[in-house]
């Protein structure tokens, strides 16, 4: 019977911060911001998907290049909140720097530098970690993420167990 309260007071929960989501991105006012993001998806050898979200409907903008120069971009002029942009012609197991940026009525939002890595060809060995069981000793779980980190992962995967609880 515990548990089953507990689930449905977790339920409600998450349905209560959706709902004030909702009203704080519908009333943002006349300012657009970078909500969250960007953070990347459906990594391959030659091509990334770099996704964003912004408080109000505005274009889609990736500016990306092997340096700060940004000598490539994409540009998708439909208005959205949810943005998603694909990087074509990428070179595998290469550092591109990218930035994303969105416009609406002469004002502009743009994320700072950031970072990312193509995929590594077929055979091609890597490093990678699986680690899980965070929600408690905050300590511990520090030390673990700072040894992850020493041995620089192409990418890391977390099996669960991030939250608690209260009793």
């Amino acid at each position: 019977m515990a548990m089953k309260r507990k689930v449905v007071l977790l339920l409600a929960y998450l349905f209560l911060a959706a709902i004030c989501t909702a009203a704080y991105v519908g009333h943002a006012g006349p300012g657009s911001r970078l909500l969250e993001g960007p953070y990347l998806q459906n990594v391959t050898l030659t091509s990334i998907v770099v996704m964003w979200e912004t408080s109000q409907p505005s274009d889609s903008r990736v500016d990306f290049g092997p340096t700060r120069e940004y000598t490539n971009h994409v540009h998708d002029s439909a208005p959205r909140a949810i943005h998603q942009v694909t990087l074509p012609g990428l070179q595998a197991n290469t550092q591109y720097h990218y930035r994303v940026a969105s416009a609406r009525d002469k004002e502009t939002i743009a994320s700072d530098d950031n970072t990312l890595q193509t995929a590594v060809a077929p055979g091609t060995p890597f490093r990678f970690a699986v680690y899980g069981d965070t929600r408690t000793r905050p300590q511990a779980h520090s030390q673990v993420v700072h040894g992850i980190a020493g041995s620089h992962p192409r990418f890391v995967i977390h099996t669960g167990d991030l939250v608690s609880l209260a009793q």
